[in-house]
Order: structure tokens, then sequence, then C-alpha cells
């Protein structure tokens, strides 16, 4: 076990590589203000890597996703915020060093990845379609859909990049030795966990407390300048719906794409695994005896394998029955893939051994490596090309858009909306750092508005819903807040 643990040499090389290559692209790296800014740095510069600022607005941004729902406190968001610029100076020296390397993601790995987080945005081997795809993605993760796309890119480079540097890590024997001293020694700890939310949920505020808080601390309570919206919006959704794509189109489409819809040899197979990892000898003897018994049980006539599963299984898949799904040739260790392939549906396999311990292999489908017709995949064509033809279509009317709005300063968004047909609507009063939710997610929304004047037009935004043009209607000025106006930041402060 320790000799095969040192075998890794050349991973000693790369790994050196990678660590120098990240400490010169470090140097290039400054905080503002601090030691070694540039002068010429612009004001709303937080810090540079490689030439490339990192400015507040980004900051701000995550800032606010974080903060949305209350989670995290807001005494805490300055500390947050030293760690969101850490982790943008951390993504920026990644991205230098991965194009440095060669390393890059494919738009194919992307896409599997999405489908395992995010399963709900097909059904079988259709995508449900980018409203719905988008209204999942607000859900689960409250952000747009570039944002959300750009996020799943940059976990899988730094994925790539991580495995580059460990598989070239040498161990010792004395550093296995005490690694698995570590794992196996075991202490009992009792703790009792505090929720602050829920202490303060609890804490009684009268309305006296109220007014002598506020009354004393009146300057801290300062009401932001807001401003009233109204909008004109290009959904891209609603564009599909106007949009037609033939059938030689679609067929034209798959044509192109044929590799993609070709699926190799597969089997459904369900599994109970009784493992062996860190065992000694003595201990998997025991651990085999046990599989035995088990195995002898599920080969009795009538036998349920899933409640098997479920009581003696140490996989995850023990809550699904010992369900694996589909398993791809080449997708899992040599010793169960030949066992698994080699079965007829409904059989059941021997103990099979392999480097996470005995198991009992349950095949449940065959299927033969075949390409997908036409018929089966036609929807999974249809979405992504009724998509790709709206964006271009939003592309084209976006470009009329602007020239419209740069022709005559004094056309209104109204006058725009009639001619584009574009959906008008109007925001409640914002600050410059509350979200929109009416317009979708943009990181230009706060920037854009607050850089109008009233009755200005902006230029196109993108954002998840499609293109949107923005108009000031109405500027409420920042004043001293009102006791009315304050009231449930006064009563927070008071019970923390």
């Amino acid at each position: 076990m320790f000799e095969a643990l040192q075998k890794k040499k050349l991973g000693v090389r790369i790994l050196l590589g990678v660590v120098l290559g990240l400490i010169s692209i470090g140097m290039l790296v400054y905080l503002i203000p601090g030691q070694g800014s540039s002068t010429g740095s612009r004001a709303d510069t937080v810090a540079e890597v490689g030439g490339q600022p990192i400015t507040i607005l980004e900051v701000q941004h995550q800032l606010q996703r974080l903060s949305s729902g209350g989670r995290i406190p807001k005494a805490l968001e300055p500390l947050y915020a030293q760690q969101i610029v850490k982790q943008l100076v951390y993504q920026r020296l990644l991205e230098m060093e991965a194009q440095r390397l060669g390393l890059r993601v494919t738009d194919q790995e992307r896409a599997e990845r999405i489908r395992a987080v995010l399963p709900a945005a097909f059904v079988g081997d259709s995508f449900v379609g980018m409203e719905r795809y988008a209204a999942d993605v607000r859900d689960r993760f409250q952000m747009d859909v570039p944002e959300f796309e750009e996020l799943v890119r940059q976990g899988l480079l730094e994925e790539k990049f991580r495995r580059l540097v460990t598989d070239g890590i040498s161990v010792t024997p004395e550093e296995v030795r005490e690694e698995l001293q570590r794992r196996n020694e075991k202490i009992k700890i009792e703790y009792v966990v505090v929720k602050p939310n829920e202490l303060e949920s609890k804490i009684a505020v009268s309305e006296a407390d109220l007014a002598a808080y506020f009354e004393k601390n009146k300057g801290r309570y300062v009401v932001p300048e807001r401003r009233v919206v109204r909008y004109a919006l290009l959904d891209t959704n609603q564009l599909q719906q106007r949009i037609t794509v033939t059938d030689g189109e679609l067929r034209a489409a798959y044509n192109e794409s044929i590799d993609r819809y070709r699926v190799p040899n597969r089997v459904r197979a369900s599994h109970i695994l009784f493992k062996t990892v860190g065992k000694t000898d003595a201990e998997v003897e025991e651990i085999r005896k046990k599989a035995e018994e088990a195995l002898k049980k599920a080969k009795r006539p009538g036998a349920k394998f899933d409640e098997l599963a479920k009581q003696y299984s140490e996989d995850t898949s023990k809550d699904k029955g010992g369900d694996l799904g589909w398993i791809l040739q080449g997708q899992t260790v040599p010793e169960f893939e030949k066992v698994a392939f080699s079965l007829a549906p409904g059989a059941i396999s021997d103990l099979v051994k392999t480097q996470y311990g005995f198991h009992i292999i349950k095949v449940m489908e065959h299927e033969n490596a075949r390409t997908q017709s036409f018929e089966e995949v036609r929807g999974a064509i249809l979405a992504p090309l009724l998509a790709e033809k709206a964006e271009r279509l939003a592309a084209e009317e976006t470009n009329k858009i602007s020239a419209a709005i740069r022709k005559s300063s004094k056309v209104s968004l109204d006058e725009i909306a009639k001619e584009f047909h574009l959906t008008v609507g109007e925001t409640r009063p914002v600050a410059a750092n509350e979200p929109m939710p009416e317009l979708g997610r943009a990181p230009r929304f706060g920037e854009t508005v607050f850089q109008l004047r009233v009755g200005d037009l902006s230029a196109p935004i993108r954002t998840d819903r499609g293109y949107v043009v923005l108009s000031v209607k109405e500027i409420q000025p920042a004043h001293p807040g009102t006791l009315a106006e304050v009231r449930d930041r006064v009563t927070s402060d008071i019970r923390r």
C-alpha cells in the first residue's frame, strides 16, 4: 500500500510548476488602498490581477446576492466583503494559470454538469425550455442563467486544476500511517447549536424602547435615495412564440450533431455494497461471510432485492433500493463493469470484489449501443433551435432600438415600446443596491439607473428575461428617516 502511494513522482514536478506559476502571477495582484497600488487605477477598483480590475460593483453584486433573504447579518457585511474580494482574486488567478496550462471547460462538459446539478431542466432527453430553466435557476440559486452557467464553468475549471495538482502528490509511509490513525481515532463531543436569528426573534421590544433608541441614534438612520423606474421589456420567451422552425432545419441540426445521439452499451443495475476499505484481513473475512448470507437471501425465489439493499447496503444508493440507474461502459470500475454487462436482465451476480468492497449486482435492463432516432430527440433539438433563433431576432431588434434611441434624445419610452412591441412596466421605488425582480437579474441595473436623469432612456440591457430599456420616472432624495420608515432596522439593531 505504501509503495503504491509513492509511485507518482511525475506529479511532484507538475505540482511545483503550478505552485511557482501561481506565485509569479500573485506578484501582479494589488489591493487598493495598499502597497504597490497604481496611481492610474480607477476609484472604483478594489483589486487588480494581471491588469484586470476587480470593481466595487462586482463585490456589491455578490454581497447583495448573499444578503438577500437575510442570510447574513448586516453587521457582518464588511467581513463578507473582504472574503468576496479574496475569492474574486483567487478566481482571476485560477483563470490565468489555467489558461497558461491549457486547461479549459468545453460546452459539453458544462452541459453535462448542469444536467447533473439541475435535472429538472430536462424531461427525459428533452430540454424543458428557457423560461422554465431560468425560473428553476432563479428559485434554486437566486441568480440569472448567465451567472449560473459561469459559476458552473468556474467550478469545473477549479476541479480540473485541483486534479492536476493532487494527482501528482507523493505520500510517505509515515504520512499514510498518521492519516489512518487520524481517521480512525474517535472522540465524543457534546455541543449545543445556537441560532442567533431565533434568539433575536424572541426578544421583546417595547414602543418606548424603540422611540428612545431611535431618538438617541437618529443620525444612523438615513433613508437612501430611491428611484421609480419605468421599463420596456423585449421578452425572448415571447419572441419564441413568433418563431417557426421547419422540419428541414430540425433534421439538418440532427444530422450535424448525430454523434450526440449515439447511446453506448448500457445497463440499468442495482447493487448491495459491503465496504472493506480500511479493514484488516480478519475484518474483511467477517464482511465476506455477511455478504454471502445476504447473497443467499437475494437468490431465493420471490426475494425483494430492493428491500435487502435497504437492509444491508453501505452505499448511498441503499435509500433507492440499491438502484444505480443507467451505467455506461467505462463509467465504473472494471470488476463491477465486467459482471454487470455480462448478466442477463433479472439475473443476480455472485459476490464481486472491487476496491470498495463486496458487491451483489442485479441487472434490470440491458440496452445495446445505438443511435437515437430523429423522432426520439426532436423535442431536444427544437428547444435550443428556438432559443437560438429568438436570441438572433432579439439581437437584431435591440440594434434597431439602440439606433432609435441614439437618433433622437427626445424619443420617449412609450414611443419605443409602441414601435418595437415591447412590454411596459414600472417598479416600486428602489435604492441603488436593491434588486428589481420585475426585470430579471442583471449586474448593470443599479449602476445604470442611478446614472440616468429623469426621462432619459438607457441602451438595451441583457437580462435573463430578454432585453430591457430603462427610464427614471421619479427621484426620491435621500433624507433622515422617520421612525415609521426605519422601524424594522431600529428593532433589529436593538435585538442585536
